[in-house]
């Protein structure tokens, strides 16, 4: 394993990223610098690539209980660290570089029984139990991203509206997006052309295609 002393350029880079945040606690600082060295050293060695120092940097800070669990080892420790790194995106085989520079950390030396067994026993376990919670929380945000993105858009057509009536194909080409996405949203504002589904009422249908804003 590389030594503190020899680390090239590209770790130290990549720690120099992780830190460069203003509003890290200074306290804390020193602490994360060596947990970051001593995982990305791991995974390099073993994987040949540095972890996201951003992930690394989101996992420290933001998991409960993380940092307190890699300075003071206890008997689930481990599982615990693993199921924060996994609900905080990084890798199996982060989740493994974090153990093996865990146990360096606290001098203690495995032996491959030792590892396969742990594998078996705690990182093959914790990650299916992990899979689930992370499938609903990427749904979660991809849901709230994709309303975000409707919302961003409805506003834009009631403001190109404000500038006079236009059509469906003219209301795409002018915000560049799809005609069917234009026509999402002003069958919910306007409802349906026979008048059986309310709309919001933002919006008139003046004729085929053609729509106005309310004023």
């Amino acid at each position: 394993m590389l030594s503190n002393v020899d680390i090239y350029n590209p770790l130290r880079e990549t720690v120099r990223n992780a830190t460069h945040e203003p509003e890290f606690s200074l306290s804390q600082r020193p602490d994360f610098l060596q947990f970051v060295l001593a995982v990305q050293e791991v995974n390099e060695e073993y994987y040949g690539c540095l972890i996201d120092a951003t992930k690394l940097k989101n996992l420290w800070y933001g998991a409960r209980y993380f940092s307190d669990h890699w300075q003071k080892p206890t008997k689930r420790a481990d599982r615990s660290m693993l199921w924060s790194a996994f609900m905080f995106g990084l890798s199996r085989e982060a989740g493994i570089a974090i153990y093996l520079a865990w146990t360096t950390k606290h001098g203690r030396t495995i032996t491959q029984a030792e590892y396969d067994k742990w594998k078996a026993q705690v990182l093959e376990p914790t990650w299916k139990e992990a899979q689930p919670r992370i499938k609903e929380h990427t749904e979660k945000i991809m849901k709230e991203k994709a309303e975000k993105t409707a919302k961003k858009l409805k506003t834009r057509i009631l403001e190109a509206l404000k500038e006079g009536r236009s059509t469906t194909d003219a209301l795409a080409k002018q915000l560049g997006v799809s005609s069917k996405a234009i026509d999402g949203h002003l069958y919910r504002m306007a409802g349906s052309a026979d008048g059986t589904k309310a709309g919001t009422g933002e919006v008139n249908r003046v004729g085929w295609g053609l729509y106005e804003i309310v004023q």
